[in-house]
């Protein structure tokens, strides 16, 4: 009857050891799982793109050279101005101009616009020096030349000059096909450009090819 008393003692005792041994076990692996560095998924950042920066594209001065429309009227800010036509002399070339300029007539050839310091007049390229750089054209001794924002928008533009007093002006280089490249030269004080220059530009605008 001990015996089998100390073999349940015996059995019980084992299965008491055998549970804490599980439970430790058990306890073990949590752990070693919860301590386990947990994978995570790899962000790479993509380069930075850098915008392209493109230029916006110019535009012609000059709609139609050839155009036969007879203008009655320009209109410059707004205002409907009665206009002339006025043949250049020495030139292929004429402008309708509002009633509020005129010609000036000399030797040499003639121009058009509100004075003998504002105006506008036409030169023959080839006859001028550095005419295989435009942006080199002679310009008076004293003058800096100079970009103007607002005409560099012109696919005709190449550039203007001042100096610290007198007038100022501005240059257009005309191309066409069988004929000599002219210079469109605005003349006019940098003082006046607000009022001046509006006028020039629409007065170009309409620029038309006398055919022989």
């Amino acid at each position: 009857m001990l015996n089998n008393h100390a073999k349940r003692l015996s059995i019980l005792l084992l299965a008491v050891l055998a549970g804490c041994s599980g439970s430790q076990s058990g306890d073990s692996g949590a752990s070693r799982s919860s301590s386990a560095p947990v994978r995570t998924a790899e962000i790479t950042a993509s380069p930075a793109v850098e915008p392209t920066l493109t230029a916006a594209p110019l535009v012609r001065l000059i709609d139609d050279l050839d155009s036969k429309e007879e203008l009655t009227s320009l209109t410059i800010q707004g205002s409907e101005w009665p206009t002339t036509f006025v043949a250049i002399d020495l030139h292929p070339y004429g402008f309708y101009i509002p009633e509020t300029m005129q010609e000036f007539v000399f030797e040499d050839g003639s121009e058009v616009g509100f004075s003998n310091t504002q105006f506008i007049s036409l030169l023959e390229a080839d006859r001028m020096p550095g005419a295989a750089e435009p942006q080199t054209y002679d310009v008076p001794g004293g003058y800096t030349r100079f970009k103007d924002e607002e005409l560099a928008q012109y696919a005709e533009y190449i550039g203007s000059a001042k100096a610290a007093e007198g007038p100022r002006f501005d240059r257009f280089l005309l191309k066409r096909d069988g004929m000599p490249e002219t210079l469109i030269h605005f003349s006019y004080f940098d003082k006046d450009r607000d009022e001046v220059l509006p006028v020039f530009l629409e007065v170009a605008r309409h620029m038309r090819y006398i055919a022989p």
